[in-house]
């Protein structure tokens, strides 16, 4: 993959298991965000294709493959924020529901996983603290009943606390059903709820492995675990 002709992601072989919460890790510029933004059809591969449950979905548009069951969480949350909280994650089913359709099953789904968005149901997003939106962000995204959730950066611009609500409401979200890709720059956190992990430099995959091997080696703890 590649923007205005320079290579982005080139080599970058990996796979998801059902059920895993996989971590995808490195430095700005790695290639992470590329390579969500290929899964849900943003970017078209040069080379190479997408399997999405063992089926080909290269050059699929967008709301075709959200369809099939994945929901992205971009970086910096892009939440609507002239919608009320309601209105957005009404917003977040309308693959499967349309607009106007019973959504009450699914919104208590993610008001027992994100309890703080249930008494701003009727605020805007912009009112919403970073954390909020956070969660608003991810709940959207749940609402479209995914089978894999694709997570960009969740911790950006968060304090500890939060950081550390969010990553518990990750694991919550997986033990729940969906398949997790998560892209992290804080790598003790996201290794800390993964099952395995890759590790992405330069476009490339050079590391991979269970979560604990990961964490214990060496090079990764220098680079992205602050050891």
């Amino acid at each position: 993959m590649s923007y205005e002709g320079v290579p982005a992601v080139h080599g970058a072989s990996f796979r998801v298991e059902a059920g895993e919460i996989v971590a995808l890790l490195g430095a700005n510029g790695a290639g992470k965000t590329t390579i969500l933004r290929a899964l849900v059809g943003l970017v078209r591969p040069t080379r190479g294709e997408v399997l999405l449950f063992g089926r080909p979905i290269t050059g699929h548009p967008t709301e075709a493959i959200v369809r099939l069951g994945v929901s992205l969480v971009p970086e910096g949350r892009r939440i609507f924020p002239g919608l009320t909280v309601f209105g957005n994650l009404e917003m977040g089913a309308t693959p499967w529901s349309g607009l106007g359709g019973d959504i009450s099953g699914e919104l208590e789904q993610v008001l027992a996983l994100f309890p703080h968005l249930r008494p701003r149901l009727g605020q805007r997003g912009w009112s919403l603290s970073c954390g909020e939106q956070q969660m608003l962000a991810i709940g959207r995204a749940l609402m479209a009943r995914p089978r894999l959730l694709l997570l960009d950066e969740p911790s950006l611009g968060l304090g500890p606390l939060v950081v550390r609500s969010m990553f518990q409401a990750i694991r919550e979200t997986n033990g729940r059903g969906p398949t997790v890709l998560l892209v992290e720059q804080n790598g003790a956190m996201a290794l800390g709820i993964a099952h395995r992990g890759y590790v992405l430099e330069h476009g490339r995959i050079v590391l991979e492995g269970d979560a604990q091997g990961l964490r214990a080696n060496p090079r990764v703890r220098e680079a992205y675990l602050g050891a």
